[in-house]
Order: C-alpha cells, then sequence, then structure tokens
C-alpha cells in the first residue's frame, strides 16, 4: 500500500480498511504464550463481552459510510474466543447487514462444532481464521492449555463434509500455527500438508515471547523503514467500545476514544492519531513507547516469493518478517 504524507492540518479523510470488533476477550484456553491469557501475560483491561447497544452502534455508523470508503474487513474477534460471546450469532447477522463489508472471525476451533456449521454456511461468513498450533496432539495440546488437537479435528472434518455436501465456496478457511522453537520442520510440513487442501491460506507465525513486539528475522532481512501501515489501514475496537492504536496494543494503553462517546471517522482522523502518525512519518516512532519495541510495522513486507507444490496442492509462498504464508494458487478459469 502507498501512501502520500501530509501535515496534520491537511489531512485527508481516511477509511480504515480494516476492522477488529472485540466481541469479547474471554477464553476457554490458557496458551502459554498467549500475550493476554498466558500465564506470564501481564493483562491489565478486565475480562467481558460487548454489549448489544455497542456493537449495534458500530455497525450502523460503517453502514451510513459513503462510497468513498471502499469495502471493509469486519473481524470479529479480539484477545478471547468470539464464539463464547453469547449472541455471537446475532452479531454475525448484524454484521453480514453493513454493505460492502466482509465479515469473518478467528477461533481456536474447540467451540466450533455442528450447532455452528450449518449457522455460519447459511448465513454465509465471508472468512474463517483457524487458530491451531501443531499437527500433532502432543505438540498443539502443550502449547495450548485446555485444548484438544483430536476434537478440534473432528470439528474441522464434519463442517467440511457439510460444506462440500452443500457445494458451498464460503466461508473461505485459513489455518495459523506459531512456530514455536522447539516444533520441527517435518511438524511444520505435516501441519501445511493436512490443512492446505482445504485452506486459502495456511500461515506459519514467527514465535514472540509474551510482551515482545519484535519479529525475530527482521535484522537479518533488513526491510526498508517505513511508517506503519496499520495506522492507516486498521481500527481496533474493544469489547467496552475502547479504541486502541492497533492489534498490537493488546491492553488499550493508548485510547483513542470510544465509540459511545464519538463516531468511528471522528476517532480515526482525530488529531491524537494524526500526531502519531506524524511522527512514523517523520521516522521518530521512538517516540512512542507503544511503537518504540515494535517491529510490526514490517510485519507485512514480502521478502521472498516463490511457488511450491506441498501435498499435490500448488502454492504461491511469501515469506515476511512475520510469517511464512502458503496461498492456494487457483488454475484460471477456461
Amino acid at each position: 500500500m502507498r501512501f502520500t504524507w501530509w501535515p496534520i492540518k491537511k489531512r485527508d479523510r481516511i477509511y480504515p480498511k480494516e476492522i477488529i470488533i472485540e466481541t469479547t476477550n474471554r477464553c476457554n484456553l490458557r496458551c502459554l504464550y498467549c500475550h493476554f491469557h498466558g500465564p506470564d501475560a501481564q493483562r491489565k483491561r478486565p475480562i467481558g463481552i460487548m454489549a448489544e447497544d455497542i456493537w449495534k452502534a458500530i455497525f450502523k455508523d460503517i453502514s451510513q459510510w459513503s462510497q468513498e470508503a471502499g469495502r471493509v474487513n469486519l473481524c470479529l474477534h479480539g484477545a478471547g474466543e468470539p464464539l463464547l460471546h453469547p449472541h455471537f450469532k446475532e452479531i454475525l447477522k448484524t454484521a453480514r447487514e453493513v454493505p460492502n463489508a466482509s465479515v469473518g472471525f478467528m477461533t481456536n476451533g474447540m467451540l466450533f462444532d455442528e450447532k455452528w456449521h450449518e449457522f455460519v454456511l447459511s448465513l454465509p461468513v465471508d472468512w474463517i481464521w483457524l487458530s491451531i498450533d501443531g499437527a500433532r496432539p502432543e505438540t498443539n495440546d502443550r502449547y495450548r492449555l485446555g485444548a484438544d488437537l483430536k476434537r478440534i479435528e473432528t470439528n474441522i472434518e464434519k463442517f467440511l463434509e457439510i460444506k462440500a455436501m452443500r457445494g458451498s465456496n464460503e466461508p473461505v478457511l485459513n489455518f495459523n500455527m506459531v512456530k514455536y522453537p522447539e516444533v520441527s520442520e517435518e511438524e511444520v510440513l505435516e501441519f501445511i500438508e493436512k490443512w492446505i487442501p482445504h485452506a486459502e491460506t495456511v500461515s506459519i507465525a514467527a514465535f514472540r515471547p509474551i510482551g515482545s513486539k519484535r519479529l525475530p528475522d527482521l535484522r537479518k532481512l533488513k526491510p526498508k523503514d517505513r511508517p506503519c501501515p496499520l495506522l492507516y489501514s486498521q481500527m481496533v475496537i474493544s469489547w467496552d467500545g475502547t479504541v486502541g492504536l492497533c492489534c498490537e496494543d493488546i491492553n488499550a494503553d493508548v485510547p483513542l476514544g470510544k465509540v459511545t462517546n464519538k463516531d468511528l471517522l471522528s476517532i480515526f482522523n482525530s488529531r491524537a492519531i494524526n500526531k502519531i502518525r506524524n511522527l512514523h512519518e517523520k521516522g521518530k516512532r521512538e517516540k512512542i513507547p507503544l511503537c518504540s519495541k515494535c517491529d510490526v510495522w514490517a510485519a507485512d513486507i514480502a521478502m521472498e516469493t516463490k511457488e511450491e507444490t506441498i501435498g499435490g496442492v500448488k502454492v504461491e509462498v511469501v515469506k515476511t518478517p512475520a510469517a511464512v504464508l502458503y496461498k492456494k494458487v487457483h488454475s484460471p478459469v477456461a
């Protein structure tokens, strides 16, 4: 994405392209390296669920945006498991009514059972990311305390059966696995081979210790410095309506406003966030405590791209500082 920089007073209005709406930060797992629920995480925010008046106000606000806004991706998850929200089906239904929007969520798969399968297929949801940390139970269940890989795989396999019977193209499935230092390359390949036939993308994310915003290969890859794209494309709304700086602001340490007091575009184009954008543009991100030790500005830079065939599936392999992405290559329509 290319940007043109202006002083604060002359900036054009910016619309977010991705809005993360934390329907709840409750979780049914206690993953060892989770930055919010992990045993060593320093959680500063209370646990809760998004109230109906908040999520309805968010969707109403977005629905009123002009064509100038373009398509927006509504991500209905945050620092928890979205299927734990008691009214998540109603939230999904309302989100689908927002014009010019794609709708999806990330889940750990434990609760993604048959009562959800028909619902997300009938709605339909546009996409689902499944977060699983291994191809073997002894790996996934070790790092993701409370998880049961066999149960998760059964849930997904049943969903794929129903999806195939219905001939549905949506939701598109994507899978993410963290490459912990102890996990072998052999198991990583097993994970990719298992899920790429059913996925649009399989992501093997770089491991970051709790609290770290550093990307381990960044110093070696040496990408050209730039302002963080998240400041111009992403909006993150916590369950209580607080807007944080970005997805790395997991404790809302840089609150930009509350959706109960201001409309979304006023917050996303406020003097507070424009001041931070200007510091990034001037190469002074070290003046922002949250950004000073964060490498996520470089997370999506493609450092290497190639094509491979894995498990009989042709994929484009894109290496970034944050992850290696295996994207299915579709045959051109005749």
